[in-house]
């Protein structure tokens, strides 16, 4: 048995919140971490991701730091009213932030799960992506995307 780091931790909570909020609000929307997944499964998508993350010092001369992780959340869908009530749904719900786990897995599957806070977000932006081509010759997971850049915190100090 082992347990999740941070960063998956981050993620797996998040997705946990998502995928719950969706149900029961949407059909059969997919939420994934998994980039090589999104085009094996059916429209809409929405994949979650960890970027880039800043180590900020708690104090001069020490090795504490805060985590403040970007966390892209990309907005697969299959037309322009999906893409932008997906994405207005999305915020809505996870503005207020959400409960961070910790994760334990065995034989790479989640066995259990430990709450251990809040994860905060402190920065939202969200931004079409548009190639600026005709619908007809851009892949179908391309027509109708949005990002969702999340800037969290889980106000705990990392020796």
């Amino acid at each position: 048995m082992g347990i999740y780091r941070t960063t998956r931790n981050i993620e797996a909570s998040i997705i946990d919140f998502l995928t719950s909020k969706m149900s029961g609000n949407w059909d059969n929307v997919e939420v994934t971490r998994v980039w090589d997944e999104v085009r094996k499964l059916t429209l809409p998508v929405v994949l979650i991701r960890c970027g880039t993350t800043l180590h900020n010092p708690v104090e001069v001369g020490g090795n504490s730091t805060w985590r403040e992780p970007i966390i892209a959340i990309d907005i697969f869908a299959s037309g322009d009213g999906q893409r932008l009530d997906l994405k207005d749904f999305i915020i809505s719900e996870i503005k207020g932030g959400c409960p961070y786990y910790i994760y334990e897995i065995e034989n790479r599957a989640i066995k259990s799960k430990t709450l251990s806070g809040r994860i905060r977000v402190t920065n939202i932006d969200d931004d079409p992506i548009n190639f600026d081509l005709d619908k007809d010759i851009v892949d179908k997971y391309e027509n109708y995307r949005h990002l969702i850049s999340l800037t969290v915190a889980t106000g705990k100090v990392e020796s």
